[in-house]
């Protein structure tokens, strides 16, 4: 057979003619598609925004000295004078939080904080297939880092008093500064063993989750395409081809 070029008729002609196979293939890749569609699981995105705590909810399980101790100082930070605070704890927290991540093996999951404009906020973001695994970490790493600055708290808080019986013991005198802090730190350390309080404050920003895996209705569109396309393709191998070389 002459070597002819094809041109928009005779290609027009051709897949009427074989119109069959071409709806074989489109058919076959749109079978393929919804296995694919079926057998892929949405990957999910979950989001906790972490803030720390109000004075008022700070104040609830925690006696701050400077209530006590007053010298005058108006403003002073806390971190400055190294008073427990909100802040503190917030700062505490943030640290934990990256070594219980590195403990609990955690993969696509990040730790991400905003300190800008004082707004003071973590970000715990983490994406999965698994919508349960998404929670569940989430619980296990808030909830493992508040008990661990909880026991770091109460420790320092015991060592303390041990300290202020020891320097009693050694000095034999009546402060009554050190009988006040002493009392503060027997309040403070029972509030702490005894209600086991959260240290931080937290809110889920998607309970919904954000679904990040291609759509359905996307997936098929792509394979009708593909299905046209390779049917194409084969016709024109199978068909103009191979009848040319004959």
């Amino acid at each position: 057979m002459a070597n002819k070029k094809l041109n928009i008729f005779d290609f027009i002609k051709l897949i009427l003619n074989n119109k069959l196979k071409l709806l074989i293939a489109t058919t076959l890749f749109l079978l393929i598609g919804l296995i694919f569609s079926s057998l892929v699981k949405p990957a999910y995105k979950g989001k906790i925004i972490v803030h720390p705590l109000s004075l008022v909810e700070f104040e609830n399980f925690y006696v701050s000295e400077n209530k006590i101790f007053s010298d005058g100082r108006i403003g002073t930070d806390e971190i400055a004078l190294k008073q427990l605070s909100p802040l503190t704890l917030f700062y505490s927290f943030l640290n934990t939080l990256k070594k219980e991540k590195h403990n609990l093996e955690l993969k696509n999951f990040e730790i991400q904080w905003n300190f800008l404009g004082g707004q003071h906020e973590i970000y715990l973001i983490e994406k999965s297939k698994d919508y349960k695994s998404i929670i569940n970490n989430f619980t296990e790493i808030l909830k493992n880092s508040n008990t661990i600055v909880l026991e770091e708290l109460i420790i320092n808080l015991e060592k303390e008093i041990k300290l202020i019986n020891t320097v009693n013991e050694e000095i034999d005198a009546d402060n009554q500064y050190i009988a006040l802090r002493k009392i503060i730190l027997k309040k403070n350390l029972n509030y702490l063993s005894e209600l086991r309080p959260s240290i931080i404050n937290y809110e889920i920003e998607d309970t919904n989750m954000i679904t990040t895996s291609p759509e359905n209705h996307t997936i098929l569109i792509i394979s009708i395409i593909l299905g046209i396309f390779f049917g194409i393709i084969y016709i024109l191998y199978v068909a103009y081809f191979n009848g040319q070389k004959r």
